[in-house]
């Protein structure tokens, strides 16, 4: 890539003087960046191409290495030191570090609210398959694709089967476009009338260039990943971005999930009005906390035992509202918090 960057300024130098001569000799350049993007592709498709460090045993590998490495140099001295048995040593304990995050077949599932700061990410990941409701996140430090694709992959998963995007606002979709550079996304499901903007445009050209199927609900549809079965209801509302996203209720024999979204108490009231859901295990608060969401009546139609609130630490949009969170324990519902306690999952037999 020096060589590429260097040979840019004299390509330009050539083209100023000799335009056709500045136009080959730029031609046979660009190879050498070609070349660096193919190989990067293709190493990038190996297992273990990206190894998150954080949550395992591999920033420990790390650690030892640079341990190993340094003391053999320091005890041996320049002279006397060689790096084949350290290296050796270093290779078998990577070797056991992967073989612990290798993909464990559980036939469990496990639901997670990936920690993305002030957005959402829900992850739903049987034995088999991981779908994923929105993933955005905004005013925080990192971008909620690349705390998706670290949470999937240190769960050796490198594919969602279906990533459902309740509406296109950023802080639940502008992670979406790194997530699909990062992992596969074979299936996306948006709501017929999305309203488009410059996230939905992007997102949806990415998924023309990349084969991802493309669902647009004007009707409710139900999907199947092993036995976990998905619906996702329709818009309930119309209008404001909000209240016209899609809900997904999730059934897992008997554990039961709820996502609402952004929805506001109108279309949560709709919902409970249409539909009976029964009694719920886990509800994903609506709107992050927000006070106009997660209504009285909701909660006593669906009764959650457990509550995943996604919510960025020190926002400046007051999530969680003290009101809903006063709701939620007048209830004695668990809550759990990203702000608080990071990226929180419940597994399920």
């Amino acid at each position: 890539m020096s060589a590429a960057f260097l040979g840019g300024y004299a390509v330009c130098l050539i083209g100023a003087l000799f335009p056709a001569a500045g136009a080959c000799a730029g031609w046979a350049l660009a190879w050498l960046p070609r070349y660096a993007i193919t190989v990067v592709e293709r190493v990038a498709g190996f297992p273990y191409a990206a190894l998150y460090t954080r949550g395992n045993l591999a920033g420990w590998w790390l650690a030892f290495s640079y341990l190993l490495f340094g003391l053999t140099y320091a005890l041996r001295g320049r002279e006397r030191y060689r790096p084949v048995l350290p290296g050796c040593i270093c290779a078998c304990a990577l070797l056991a570090v992967t073989w612990t995050l290798r993909p464990e077949k559980t036939g469990l599932l496990e639901i997670a609210a990936v920690d993305v700061g002030q957005g959402q990410s829900i992850v739903a990941m049987t034995e088999n398959a991981v779908a994923m409701v929105d993933c955005g996140s905004v005013g925080g430090p990192g971008n909620a694709g690349d705390a998706a694709a670290e949470f999937l992959r240190n769960h050796g998963k490198s594919r969602v089967d279906l990533l459902v995007l309740t509406h296109f606002h950023a802080d639940h979709v502008n992670g979406v476009r790194r997530l699909m550079n990062r992992v596969e996304v074979a299936r996306l499901v948006i709501a017929a009338e999305y309203g488009e903007n410059d996230y939905s445009a992007g997102i949806l050209e990415q998924c023309a260039d990349e084969g991802t199927e493309v669902y647009t609900l004007r009707e409710n549809q139900d999907f199947y990943l092993d036995e976990l079965k998905l619906t996702v209801f329709a818009p309930l509302g119309a209008g404001d971005f909000n209240d016209a996203g899609l809900l997904i209720y999730g059934d897992w024999g008997e554990f039961e999930f709820l996502v609402t979204g952004d929805a506001g108490a109108e279309v949560e009231r709709r919902l409970i009005g249409s539909y009976t859901l029964g009694d719920m295990e886990l509800l994903v608060v609506g709107h992050h906390g927000s006070r106009s969401s997660t209504a009285a009546a909701l909660l006593d139609a669906i009764t959650p035992e457990a509550a995943f609130i996604s919510v960025g630490a020190g926002n400046d949009y007051g999530h969680p509202a003290d009101e809903v969170l006063e709701r939620l324990a007048e209830r004695n519902i668990q809550v759990y918090r990203t702000d608080r306690d990071g990226t929180v999952s419940l597994t399920v037999e």
